[in-house]
């Protein structure tokens, strides 16, 4: 048995170096060959895309006149849609001044510190921390569940776009509602009236 272990020690390191040399080869002419791999594809891709026609907006943006940075697809709906959404006095700084005009700018603040207090009366009670901790557990896994699926139906086609409609015509309502209080504001500090 020593004699067996003997001899494979001796083979290993007669033979070693030639097989780690003969590794090293290897590996460079694999690296070398996906090299080559890689120009002949890019080769390949710039070939195939001269001979395809051009695209419908690649004048346009030759001419620089590419206004797709616009999304006037988005903004032109959206903009219509909280245009009349104004003109019909809904808006989220309107219904804000006429809450802090009729209970106080701290009003909406009173309704979540109501809630937190509730909350942390619950976990008082010997039963209320294990209640608090399966409400805790349900609103993260409802949470999870309404945040996934919004991610999907942002990424289908028409779902997708009354999404990002709706997205949109949010931030123009609250974009129009801001500059209306600071046109308020500026014309009452103007004026005085």
């Amino acid at each position: 048995m020593h004699d067996v272990q003997e001899g494979m020690r001796d083979a290993w390191e007669e033979h070693a170096p030639a097989a780690r040399e003969a590794m090293g080869d290897i590996r460079r002419s694999a690296v070398d060959g996906a090299a080559q791999a890689v120009e002949v594809g890019a080769m390949i891709g710039d070939a195939i895309a001269d001979r395809l026609p051009p695209g419908p907006t690649e004048a346009a943006r030759k001419r620089g006149l590419d206004l797709r940075w616009l999304r006037l697809e988005l903004n032109i709906p959206g903009l219509v849609i909280a245009g009349a959404a104004w003109r019909w006095g809904i808006g989220p700084a309107e219904t804000a001044v006429g809450i802090s005009q009729q209970d106080g700018p701290l009003a909406p603040a009173g309704w979540v510190l109501l809630v937190v207090m509730l909350l942390g009366a619950l976990t008082l009670l010997p039963v209320g921390s294990h209640l608090a901790s399966a409400v805790a557990h349900l609103v993260t896994a409802l949470s999870g569940a309404l945040w996934r699926g919004l991610a999907r139906a942002w990424h289908a086609r028409v779902l997708g776009y009354v999404l990002r409609l709706a997205a949109d015509t949010v931030a123009w309502v609250l974009i129009i509602g801001f500059v209306r209080l600071i046109w308020r504001a500026l014309v009452t500090w103007l004026t005085g009236v």
